[in-house]
């Protein structure tokens, strides 16, 4: 009579029924986390590539001068670093560039003076479009 009576108790009750709740709840948050760390597409790492010198040497003009419009930074910043190492090396290059300060489209000085400036902070760049500029 003991046992029974205490098993009747609405205490008892009570407390039963919430420790079987937040059993069920914790539960339930465990087979949740575990079932969505397994669904988790992991994102897979880009591969690096690198640009050639033959392919860098393989781009005309035409071509630098749409990738200097291209809306993504990066392709901008690679180009202007092309345009800076045919402008170290190559005089029509810098002829074009200082052509094209002079024009009166000022998206197109600025593409110049960018490259100019990508030239000018490399120091054998700057070397030689000083001697370049005093000739």
């Amino acid at each position: 009579m003991g046992f029974f009576s205490f098993m009747r108790d609405e205490r008892f009750v009570a407390v039963s029924f919430g420790i079987a709740t937040v059993s069920c709840i914790a539960a339930m948050r465990a087979i949740l986390l575990h079932s969505r760390d397994k669904a988790e597409i992991q994102p897979t790492q880009p591969k690096t590539q690198y640009i050639t010198q033959a392919t860098e040497d393989s781009l005309k003009l035409s071509t630098l001068n749409t990738l200097l419009q291209h809306y993504n930074f990066s392709i901008r910043d690679t180009t202007l670093r092309i345009v800076a190492g045919r402008a170290v090396n190559d005089n029509s290059a810098i002829d074009h560039l200082l052509w094209g300060i002079t024009r009166e489209d000022y998206e197109e000085r600025m593409q110049s003076l960018r490259a100019i400036t990508f030239a000018l902070e490399d120091s054998m760049g700057f070397v030689h479009v000083f001697l370049l500029f005093i000739r």
